[in-house]
């Protein structure tokens, strides 16, 4: 209850500094966008919580404090939590997910849906499979064209529909760029001939 009267605070605080030019309805929807919610971490016995903008509050010891995340290799926030002696590293994203997220087709991975891997607000995350965080890398043109890993498989499957076992891999790869005109990266198959 207290956290609705903080928002519509918050609402009605947007709402007189806009001298009207915001409608109400909308200043209640930023305030709700802005507004911070914290959820505690699962086993942590209520020392560690994580808020739905994707920062990590640590209250061990008397006075809260806002964790600093790390970036690992692949460009994740990271966070380190202790329990006893045991230190795990956990990447936030999956902690916002698992802690403001509904995961009912128990889906593995979870994906930012702006492709921003450092942007953990719960806004930005959904639960995903392997392949649907592959189809929307694709989509979102996150990650390169498999035009080369296409064409070297066409040029190979072609060999091994010709009964192809020792030739001159230049005459194959020319033999095969004539044949298919649908190969629009003829060059990048022009080169394979030193691959094959």
């Amino acid at each position: 209850m207290r956290e609705k009267l903080e928002i519509a605070d918050e609402a009605r605080r947007i709402y007189l500094e806009s001298n009207g030019r915001l409608a109400y309805d909308e200043a209640l929807r930023q305030a709700q966008k802005e507004y911070e919610e914290w959820k505690s971490i699962k086993g942590y016995d209520d020392k560690y919580f994580i808020s739905n903008k994707g920062r990590v509050k640590s209250i061990k010891y008397k006075a809260p404090r806002i964790l600093k995340p790390r970036v690992d290799n692949y460009g994740y926030y990271r966070v380190a939590l202790c329990e006893g002696n045991k230190v795990k590293d956990y990447k936030i994203h999956r902690l916002v997910a698992s802690a403001f997220l509904e995961n009912a087709e128990n889906k593995t991975t979870v994906n930012h849906i702006d492709g921003n891997k450092t942007n953990n607000s719960v806004e930005n995350l959904e639960w995903a499979t392997s392949s649907e965080q592959m189809l929307h890398a694709y989509k979102s043109n996150l990650r390169g064209s498999n035009k080369k890993r296409i064409s070297k498989l066409k040029v190979t499957e072609s060999c091994r529909n010709r009964n192809f076992k020792k030739a001159n891999p230049n005459e194959m790869s020319n033999l095969i760029i004539n044949e298919n005109e649908d190969i629009d990266n003829k060059g990048i198959i022009g080169g394979l001939e030193n691959g094959m």
